[in-house]
């Protein structure tokens, strides 16, 4: 897999553990790049590692997305 290796590690980290993961508005740190650096040369493969960490952790997607959709029914208070 080229790049992205610490989404995956923290993906795995939050399928095989307890933690919870808390998303941040603002950065945490910066990369710095070039021509040829591996997160430059990652844009171009950003859907294939995207669909390759998706596959892999499915089942976690799968539960996170239902998570997600049942909060947004009771946001609007939509019927099910």
């Amino acid at each position: 897999m080229i790049g992205y290796q610490d989404w995956d590690f923290w993906t795995s980290v939050g399928v095989l553990t307890k933690y919870k993961f808390y998303h941040m508005h603002e950065a945490g740190f910066e990369y710095r790049t070039s021509d040829h650096s591996m997160v430059s040369n990652t844009v171009m493969y950003h859907n294939e590692i995207l669909n390759f960490i998706i596959s892999k952790h499915s089942g976690a997607v799968r539960r996170e997305f239902k998570k997600c959709i049942l909060w947004l029914i009771n946001q609007s208070a939509l019927p099910i």
